[in-house]
């Protein structure tokens, strides 16, 4: 059964350089979809794929936040919302940041 998500990680000390971890942390063919890094403390992710690899990738992401979010005195909110349309990503999980 494939599972598609919608997801905001906001109130990032850093989005950058989380994504960047989030990066480090995804084998290939984990997950597949995108990651945008939208303002100076969001991220937004469209994830899909079988739903055992999606479960897997936001557990993955739990941990990126603990990890990389610790010290940083803030609060991150993770809001996740299913996606009715289940785009074709061709098995890649694509990072786009800004210079």
């Amino acid at each position: 059964m494939k599972k598609s998500l919608h997801i905001v990680v906001g109130n990032l000390d850093a989005p950058k350089r989380f994504a960047e971890a989030l990066k480090m942390r995804i084998r290939p063919g984990d997950a597949e979809g995108v990651v945008m890094v939208t303002s100076n403390s969001e991220i937004e992710i469209d994830v899909c794929g079988p739903k055992e690899q999606v479960d897997d990738f936001l557990g993955v992401l739990d941990t990126v936040v603990f990890f990389e979010q610790k010290n940083a005195g803030r609060v991150v909110s993770i809001v996740a919302t299913p996606l009715i349309r289940h785009e074709d990503y061709r098995g890649v999980l694509r990072f786009v940041m800004p210079h």
